[in-house]
């Protein structure tokens, strides 16, 4: 996503702690409450520390879009993910039904047009449209979002890309919702990797389950499909790649072992809580 984007994970990794140390911390309050926390899970004040220091030195801007979780198969979280507003004024953020639904046409005429029944040019023209209406619906010139590692094992900033995170406009495209409010989409996120996510919804009974504190399993989703197509995923499917990617790392890495930028950032982080 970062070749996608014309950024370099590299770049992220040159963050020095001179540098943070020009920006004091601001105040982290955020509304949503996730959970299953995990040993060796890194709390979402600090991740919103990295998120919001990374937004500011890299875009100069601190004003929050969105914030949510992505999730691993267990229900534990895997990352968390935070979109800010490029112009640094915070406000709302809305998905525009009127732009889902010009998307929606784009996409319909592009795939209408064959070698057959158009041109060339008419085909790249189609194409041309629906990129625009796509970047115009992801607010691809408004919005940053970075996605910060849940695991103090791997590298804090996991992806940095223009736009809102997939998973919100992408929902209204599949499913059909007309809910205008990003934060009233409901369906979850699994991440398999930074690049290979999916929705999945809850069953009744996860839903109705009176522990609000535990966020429901992969095992009890009543359908999962890719963020990236919208199509439906076998879940045994998921579920056995992810244990092949747990079992490699176990054997490759040292469970207790903590990033060393994860070190850096901890180590602000504790000292500005502590003068306060």
């Amino acid at each position: 996503m970062f070749l996608s984007t014309g950024f370099s994970i590299s770049r992220a990794k040159c963050i020095t702690a001179a540098l943070l140390f020009l920006f004091n911390a601001p105040a982290f309050s955020y509304a949503k409450t996730h959970e299953i926390i995990v040993e060796n899970t890194v709390p979402e004040a600090l991740a919103a520390f990295v998120a919001d220091k990374t937004a500011q030195n890299y875009h100069q801007t601190t004003a929050l879009a969105s914030n949510d979780v992505y999730y691993n198969l267990d229900g534990s979280i895997a990352a968390y993910v935070f979109s800010y507003w490029l112009d640094n004024k915070k406000k709302p953020l809305a998905i525009s039904a009127v732009k889902v639904d010009e998307v929606k046409q784009n996409k319909a005429l592009f795939t209408s047009l064959t070698p057959q029944n158009s041109s060339l040019e008419e085909r790249e023209s189609a194409l041309s449209l629906l990129r625009q209406a796509e970047n115009a619906l992801r607010r691809r010139d408004e919005t940053v979002t970075i996605i910060i590692s849940a695991s103090f094992q791997s590298e804090p900033v996991l992806d940095r890309f223009f736009g809102i995170p997939h998973h919100l406009y992408k929902q209204p495209l599949y499913f059909g919702s007309s809910v205008a409010s990003a934060a009233l989409l409901k369906r979850q996120v699994l991440m398999l990797s930074v690049n290979e996510l999916y929705f999945f919804a809850p069953s009744v009974s996860a839903k109705t389950n009176s522990n609000k504190t535990v966020a429901p399993s992969i095992n009890n989703a009543s359908s999962i499909h890719s963020v990236n197509t919208g199509l439906a995923a076998d879940i045994s499917a998921l579920q056995l790649r992810s244990s092949g990617q747990q079992m490699q790392s176990a054997v490759t890495d040292d469970a207790s072992a903590i990033h060393s930028h994860w070190k850096m950032y901890k180590a602000i982080f504790d000292k500005k809580v502590a003068a306060k």
